[in-house]
This record gives C-alpha cells, structure tokens and sequence, in this order.
C-alpha cells in the first residue's frame, strides 16, 4: 500500500475508508505491506522527483500509524495493521 502520491498512506487523495470497508466487506483478513520508496537508487525509475519521507521508516511508521487508526475498531488476526 501507497498513496498516489508515493508517500505513507494517509497523506494523500485516495478514499481510505473505503477502501478498508471494501476489503473487509469481501471478507479480506490478510496482511497488508506499505511500499517504502525512498531510497535514491530507485528515483529515477520510479520517476519519484521529490522525498516522500524523511526515510523509508518514517513513511512505513507513520502509514502504518495511519493504517492502524483506520482499522482499529475492526481488528482481528491478519487485520491491517497488525503487528
């Protein structure tokens, strides 16, 4: 999981509620990763042309952050978020 921006979910346009009721709505109880596109070797094929983040833990931390916020009423094993 990303933004569309690249960046931690959350920090961006996408419809985020919805999309976890979606996956839930369907019965979805797998895990979820959080693309951390960060590094400068990856830039340029990426066409990423600015920082997403401090570092690739900061965009994970604080998506996951986010994630976890979202789905906190609904958590069960493999719910998103769960550590």
């Amino acid at each position: 999981m990303c933004g569309n921006d690249r960046g931690a979910p959350g920090g961006d346009h996408l419809d985020w509620p919805g999309m976890c009721d979606a996956l839930a709505g369907i019965g979805c109880a797998g895990q979820v990763n959080i693309e951390s596109f960060t590094a400068e070797a990856l830039a340029v094929p990426m066409s990423v042309w600015r920082p997403l983040a401090a570092g690739p833990d900061t965009l994970a931390v604080e998506g996951l952050a986010f994630l976890r916020g979202l789905t906190g009423a609904r958590r069960h094993p493999g719910a998103v978020g769960q550590a």
